[in-house]
Order: C-alpha cells, then structure tokens, then sequence
C-alpha cells in the first residue's frame, strides 16, 4: 500500500504540511507484499470467492480473542508508557464497536436501508501466558531503538516486532492478537512527524499466498502510533489539531478489520499523489473491497468528514448509494465512523473460523462460579474424543452434555448417568473447525471450544 500526500514536492519542503494525509500503513504494507509476490490480488479474490460461497448463520456464539499488548516506550517520553486503564478503555471501545453497542450508532444515514449487527466478536487482555501461567498480556519495555519509517525506502519499520531489532518479541501469533505501541515517525532531513496511525498484517495463511510470503513484514499483529489509543489517553493532548478528528479510538477497530481481512471500503483506488477519486484501478478495472453491501466507492473519506453529498463513484445499478464514510473501514473521522455492514461482520467470522481458529480454541470459557465443583474436560484430537473429570463422585441425577459449531447450532446432545469420577464422550463423525463442548451436572456447567481438524 502507499502513502497518500497531496504532493512529493510539497512534502520536500514542508513534511509537517502533508502529515494529516498519511493515516493507515496497510497501504505500504500490501504494496510490500506485491512487489514481492504477485499473487496478493488473487489471494483477496480467492478470499472473497471463499466466503461468498459459505453459508455463515450467527446465533449466540462470541469468538473471544486474547489480546497482548506490547507498550514500547523510550525513558526521553514517558507518555509513551500507557497505563493499563487506557488500554482496558480501548477493549472497551472495540467490543462497542464489534458488539455494535457504541452510542453514535444511530448516525448510519437511512438511505443504506440497514440495520447495523452484532458481530458477536469480542476482544479481551489476556490473562495467562502461552505455559498456561498467570500473566496479564500487557508488556511495558523501556526501548532505546527509535522506529523510524522510511517513506522512500522499504516504508513499514517492523523493528518494534522482536527483541532482536529492539522491540519486543510477540506471544504466539497463532493464539493471542499481539498489539504494539510506539512511536513511529516518518523522518525527512532530520525532521521527524507523525506517519502512520496505525497498520494491521491480515491473515497469514490466505488462499493463494505464496509460502512464506509474508517474510520481512515482522510477526503477525497490529502496531499502533502511542497516541491514537483510546479515547482517555493524555498524550493525545499534544497532537496537531489536524489530529483532532482521530481521538476516539477507533483507529484499532479500523486495523482490527484488517487484521480479520477487510480491505479498505474503497479497495485502495484513488490517485496515489493527489488523492483523487478513481472508480478503476491501476488495470482501468472496476474494484471493490469485495463486500457486497459497501457501497462502491472511490476514494478515502480523509479530507471529507461527514459529508452527506460526497459520492465518488456514480452507478446506476443496483442503487447509486452515496460513499459510506460510517464504515470503520474508511478513513473517515471517528466521529463519522459507526458500523460494519452485516457482510463485513459475516466475513470476519469466516475468517476467524478458517483462517484464525486457533485465536478463539485457545481458553476455557468457564469462571468459578459457574464451574464451582472444578469439573474439567479434555479434547483428544486424534481420537476425537472428550474425556470429563470430577474432583470426587457426585450425587447428580444424571450428567448432560451438547455440542455446538462456531455459528450456535446445534450438532448434538445427549445426557447419561454419572457412575464414577470420570468418563469418555465419543464425538460424532463432524467436519473440521470450531466447536463449543458444555457440560453440565445439576445447575453448574462448564463450556469448552475445541477445533476439529
């Protein structure tokens, strides 16, 4: 991908000029990508081809993913050491904005005909480590290397992302969404500013990628500028004002998106120097972001906050909509930003189920008060067998158990009675992915997710 300014030669000779044109690195990054391995348009499309052609019903089930943050922070700018409540605040803001429970919600215009929905997705600080040892998945690490992006050269620092280079290393990308901030700025003859906000790697395993095709972009994640986290946070006080529009937190759920596989609602069309809208791509193509109830559109919403006019693509067919500059997936102002269409939120699940089960097969949905007996139940893979366990044997009439697949329906249910300690439950022949064992005796139940491969 690439930055958007309004001109090299403005930015020569005054960089500070242009800052509020750069806001999400994914369009430096999936140009990496591609002067690298060809293949990327084809995996997007063989992407959207694969959820177009699944059926994808929600029903009751939240995907639960475990965060770590990575706190980098330099001893010259301790503002840079966010405490924990600003990043407890900014889950809050994305389980509002995934959940579609955020207050400004109403805003989505009625010409869309839409009703914003529930992704059932949640985000949560993780609370052990991947040895199954208690440990808050927030680091704070006092760096010295500066993260300094090349715009001329390679564009993404990827530095942050290991020890190695100065950062810090990542928990298992394959069971935790890793989030780094730090501070990230562009340099030009000496002058430092504001780049990037922020830039999401999405799904490693895509259709069509190339082995190793992400090699050189860093540990898969999202790094964020310190700043643009939450919307309690005191360092945001020292922006420019032509920051003022991106203080509410919703940078993260914008990368979030593209950690789950959104493009941008505009598919990266549009005059790379000067902005300008471009209703085909670089090929003279018509491209969208693959989603097909976000309207066509083409261009970034950057320069034009909340306009109701603004209409960069005019067709026809089926209905002319206006751009839609609520979605989290534009680069609109926060204020502007409400929702993701309910193709959106079908396509993250489809993702996290295919492309990122182990995020949500990790832990055991289960607290103590709903578990007080430490009943525990183990999945075997290989047999495809469920083995429970009770601490001693006890009086219950009879022992009921059920599975469920990720979208809440049912695969089966049964019950028997309990006449030792222990027991096995022989899963039924199922395809592969994600599935939620409960378990329950009495009034007390214990729920499980477990992949099927």
């Amino acid at each position: 991908m690439k930055f958007k300014i309004l001109c090299i030669c403005i930015l020569l000779t005054n960089l500070l000029s242009a800052q509020s044109k750069i806001h999400c690195g994914n369009e430096i990054m999936y140009d990496r990508y591609h002067s690298k391995y060809s293949p990327i348009e084809n995996a997007y499309k063989s992407l959207t081809s694969e959820f177009k052609n699944s059926a994808l019903p929600r029903g009751g089930v939240v995907l639960k993913i475990p965060v770590v943050f990575h706190v980098l922070w330099h001893l010259q700018k301790p503002e840079e050491n966010l405490s924990d409540k600003i990043l407890e605040r900014q889950i809050e803001i994305l389980n509002d904005a995934f959940r579609a429970r955020n207050s400004d919600i109403g805003q989505l215009r009625s010409i869309f005909q839409m009703t914003p929905e529930d992704a059932e997705i949640e985000f949560y600080i993780a609370t052990k480590n991947t040895a199954g040892q208690a440990q808050k998945g927030i680091i704070h690490k006092q760096v010295t290397r500066k993260f300094v992006m090349d715009l001329f050269g390679s564009g993404i620092n990827i530095d942050m992302k290991s020890s190695l280079t100065g950062g810090d290393n990542p928990w298992d990308v394959t069971k935790y969404l890793n989030i780094w901030t730090v501070d990230m700025p562009i340099e030009f003859f000496g002058m430092q500013s504001i780049g990037i906000i922020g830039f999401g790697t999405p799904p490693m395993n895509l259709p069509n990628w190339p082995q190793n095709s992400l090699d050189g972009i860093g540990a898969d994640g999202i790094v964020m500028q310190y700043q643009f986290i939450s919307d309690n946070n005191p360092a945001a006080e020292n922006l420019p004002s032509e920051f003022d529009p991106f203080k509410q937190g919703k940078s993260l759920v914008h990368e979030c998106g593209h950690y789950l596989g959104l493009r941008h609602i505009w598919a990266d069309k549009g005059d790379e120097i000067t902005g300008a809208p471009a209703c085909e791509n670089s090929n003279g193509v018509s491209e969208d972001d693959g989603i097909d109830d976000t309207p066509y559109c083409g261009s970034s919403s950057i320069d034009d906050g909340c306009d109701p006019e603004k209409n960069s693509c005019e067709f026809e067919f089926p209905v002319d909509f206006p751009d839609m500059w609520e979605n989290y997936m534009d680069y609109s102002n926060d204020a502007c930003q409400v929702l993701f269409t309910p193709k959106q939120v079908d396509f993250m699940r489809m993702v996290i189920m295919n492309h990122r089960s182990k995020l949500v097969t990790w832990d055991v949905v289960a607290t103590e008060d709903s578990n007080p007996e430490k009943i525990s139940i183990d999945h075997n893979r290989v047999d495809r067998t469920i083995r429970f366990q009770f601490p001693q044997l006890l009086q219950y009439e009879s022992l009921k158990y059920s599975l469920r697949d990720a979208c809440g329906n049912l695969v089966f249910d049964d019950q028997r009675q309990i006449s030792s300690t222990e027991g096995i439950i022989q899963l039924p022949q199922i395809l592969s992915g994600i599935y939620f064992f409960s378990l329950s005796v009495s009034k007390h139940q214990i729920t499980k997710k477990i992949i099927v491969q």
